[in-house]
């Protein structure tokens, strides 16, 4: 009987047992930063006043952690870029190396990979070159700060 009232209790216990699960873990955010050196921060824009393929303008905008592209309107590369990666898309910046007269970076985002690359002449002229698909017309383009 003690045995029977024994295996009662024991199988209660089992039974009743309070089961926690480790709460999950939420997906975190990743974020891609620039990091162009200070010479290069600010305004740019081609020194060219010609239409260069469908741009009437273009330039940059360089601040402490972003590149904004003008092409008519202004394309943060730093927005683009990590909305293309929030959403499941391959988007990275790779290869980013400055100086004190040069900018380089290769931005991947799904299968296209571009190289952009920036050479101080003096304080307020740069060369700009690039390997972007989408920029026909513009690499080896003289830029002006302004």
């Amino acid at each position: 009987m003690k045995l029977l009232l024994f295996l009662t209790a024991f199988t209660l216990l089992i039974s009743c047992k309070k089961t926690t699960t480790q709460p999950t873990s939420t997906a975190q955010i990743s974020t891609i930063e620039f990091h162009p050196p200070s010479w290069i921060i600010g305004n740019w824009s081609s020194a060219a006043s010609a239409q260069i393929g469908n741009y009437t303008a273009f330039g940059f905008i360089f601040s402490s952690d972003d590149v904004q592209q003008l092409n008519g309107t202004s394309n943060s590369l730093k927005t683009l870029l990590n909305n293309a990666l929030n959403n499941g898309y391959t988007a990275k910046i790779t290869n980013e190396i400055f100086n004190t007269s040069t900018y380089s970076f290769t931005e991947i985002m799904t299968s296209v990979t571009a190289n952009y690359y920036f050479k101080k002449i003096d304080a307020n002229t740069m060369m700009f070159y690039t390997s972007d698909p989408s920029l026909p017309n513009v690499s080896g383009m003289k830029m002006i700060k302004y």
